[in-house]
């Protein structure tokens, strides 16, 4: 994935964690995690953004 491909997108301020690698935004949006790691307190975390026909799989 290059920097051009990023779209820049203003994330909700709450999350709910979802069976399996998802969460979904206080805005209904399903996420998929991507990439996650907490060293000493601190999370990094890469969210994809699903699909709306991937909702219900």
């Amino acid at each position: 994935m290059t920097a051009r491909q990023l779209e820049a997108y203003e994330l909700p301020l709450m999350w709910q964690l979802y069976p399996g690698t998802k969460y979904r935004g206080s805005d209904s949006i399903l996420w998929d995690i991507v990439y996650h790691i907490k060293l000493n307190g601190v999370e990094d975390m890469l969210l994809e953004q699903m699909e709306s026909q991937e909702y219900h799989q």
